[in-house]
């Protein structure tokens, strides 16, 4: 798993991520059982509120997987997203088709920035990103040692920071829908 090390570090470590997700769910569902209890004298659980509140935080997470496909330098790169709910319902999903890409991990690099890009602009705030390219991994945990491939490297940091909470895992290229697309 990776994830923005930068976000971390604005947030209280102490506070699981969960917790802080799920915070304004609880706040919204006591506010509610006060209504309900103010205007129409009914008492709730103090359990099912906190429940109601975690389902709600939960719901709004979202999976992203993304593939791409390179077979050489002169042919086209393909890459395929599919956004999927915590239900791993299919909410949306594109595909697309890059012309040059000199290299496997250059056209894997493009793919996810495509995709993160997408995520931003559909305004997603909680987005698990799931590859099966270890490439993509490499360079985004190790950029210094990939100069070259730096304006990718940036733009994918600089969309990345805008999305609330992120992170990066690694799937098997077999599960990875999208790869297939």
């Amino acid at each position: 798993m990776f994830s923005s090390p930068a976000k971390k570090h604005k947030r209280n470590s102490a506070v699981e991520e969960s917790s802080r997700m799920v915070f304004p769910w609880v706040l919204w569902h006591l506010w509610k059982a006060r209504n309900g209890l103010a205007f129409e004298n009914r008492v709730e659980d103090p359990l099912s509120i906190a429940r109601r509140a975690f389902e709600e935080a939960s719901s709004w997470i979202d999976a992203h997987k993304l593939g791409s496909s390179w077979i050489g330098p002169n042919t086209l790169s393909e890459a395929a997203w599919i956004l999927r709910d915590e239900n791993n319902k299919t909410l949306l999903r594109s595909h697309r088709s890059y012309s040059y890409s000199p290299s496997k991990t250059e056209s894997d690099l493009w793919s996810m920035l495509w995709a993160v890009e997408s995520m931003y602009s559909l305004h997603k705030t909680n987005v698990i990103f799931e590859a099966s390219s270890e490439e993509v991994r490499k360079v985004l945990t190790n950029p210094s040692l990939f100069p070259h491939f730096s304006r990718n490297i940036h733009a994918i940091q600089s969309y990345l920071s805008e999305i609330e909470i992120w992170r990066l895992d690694h799937c098997l290229p077999e599960r990875n829908e999208a790869q297939d697309k």
